[in-house]
């Protein structure tokens, strides 16, 4: 067995390598090397949503060191999130997202591969950009370089940051004029994350020229507006 930790309190980490040495077990850093992700609570990161995607088993430190008590490997489906969740110990977490917990076992099961088929361009900002490719990409899609613009007849969504502006402008400009007859889904990246949690998310309520940013705040507008009079 091969773990990654990744939201494990600082003070569980020491406990739960040490058991996973004891029993055989070996600690990696990436994902793409392991067979189980450690993580405290389910939760919106890139590791956690890639794990799902590709049908990684998803474990609390509890399946760890409840194993190492009995001196051998316990059953990963009885600690697995999807069922872990329901115990009294999850329960005290008061998850905020229980959904991100429900379809760990769901993907696990039929193999992962969660965004097979999928041919996608990314267009956010650069620092979320990564992410956002990288959960794709373990989920068995396809990314392209979004400059690449002579693969874009091969594009089936793109996917975008609900705080763009005019983005049905954007949309519109994107060269794929030789696409007749095929159908690209524009997306907010919203739907990356309902597609992995509900099982028959509807695009239709997160196309990307839908999507409407959120407003600045009077307080925010009103410091800006003291900094242009200033530079006046």
């Amino acid at each position: 067995k091969v773990f990654v930790l990744t939201g494990v309190p600082k003070e569980a980490k020491p406990e739960t390598s040490k058991a996973i040495h004891h029993l055989g077990g070996v600690i990696e850093s990436s994902l793409a090397r392991c067979t189980h992700l450690v993580v405290a609570t389910p939760s919106r990161t890139e590791k956690y949503l890639a794990a799902v995607a590709c049908g990684k088993w998803v474990v609390p430190p509890a399946y760890i060191l409840e194993s190492d008590k009995h001196g051998e490997w316990l059953n990963e489906a009885d600690y697995e999130w999807s069922t872990y969740m329901n115990t009294p110990a999850a329960k005290k977490l008061n998850l905020k997202e229980p959904v991100l917990a429900e379809c760990v076992s769901r993907w696990r099961e039929s193999g992962g591969n969660a965004f097979e088929g999928w041919v996608c361009a990314v267009f956010v900002a650069e620092k979320t950009k990564g992410g956002f490719e990288a959960i794709l990409r373990y989920g068995g899609a396809q990314v392209m370089d979004v400059g690449d613009v002579q693969q874009y007849k091969l594009l089936t969504h793109t996917f975008w940051d609900q705080n763009c502006d005019n983005i049905r402008a954007q949309v519109q400009q994107l060269p794929v004029q030789n696409c007749k007859g095929k159908s690209i889904l524009h997306l907010q990246t919203e739907y990356i994350v309902k597609f992995l949690t509900h099982p028959f998310c509807d695009p239709q309520g997160l196309l990307a020229t839908d999507a409407k940013p959120k407003r600045k705040s009077s307080k925010t507008t009103q410091q800006q507006k003291q900094q242009q009079s200033k530079k006046a």
